[in-house]
């Protein structure tokens, strides 16, 4: 098992056990991404969200959770505390995290206590029996697989209830 592949399945899952919680669709799940015009990236979670159901800052808030949740899923795998704006390999969730937070938050400072307070809640969330217990239950059938589709998301997550 190599512990890379393991890391981003986490990583990946952490992404979209926390979408399916909030709501949203995980259209695709990922640790042999597409090479694109995107960024580089070891791994891919895609989310589509009934927007009509929440406002515009309900929607950001959503997408700032699920943006936090991948690296949040590998500080507790690993049980190091790090800095997501600090890492490279989360570049990209923490830009997108302060992307969706410019939208009701207008000054840099009050984005990073935000994120940084999110992120206290996160761990939280993650760490409760239920909510992990969903997360490996992804993460194996991810590694396992290497992709997985929305109606396999749903099933696996389905039987994994986060109370």
């Amino acid at each position: 098992m190599d512990d890379d592949i393991q890391l981003t399945a986490y990583h990946e899952a952490g992404h979209a056990v926390m979408a399916w919680y909030l709501g949203g669709v995980v259209e695709r799940l990922t640790i042999s991404p597409d090479t694109d015009d995107g960024p580089s990236r070891f791994g891919d979670t895609r989310v589509v969200w009934r927007t009509s159901q929440w406002s515009e800052r309900e929607l950001a808030v959503r997408e700032i959770k699920v943006s936090l949740a991948g690296p949040v899923v590998e500080m507790v795998y690993s049980g190091d505390q790090y800095e997501p704006q600090f890492l490279a390999e989360w570049q990209h969730d923490w830009a997108m995290a302060v992307e969706r937070a410019s939208t009701f938050l207008p000054t840099g400072n009050a984005k990073v206590t935000y994120l940084q307070t999110m992120i206290a809640e996160l761990i939280k969330f993650i760490e409760r029996d239920d909510t992990w217990a969903a997360v490996a239950a992804l993460a194996d059938e991810l590694e396992a697989h290497e992709s997985l589709g929305a109606e396999e998301v749903s099933e696996i997550l389905r039987a994994w209830p986060i109370g």
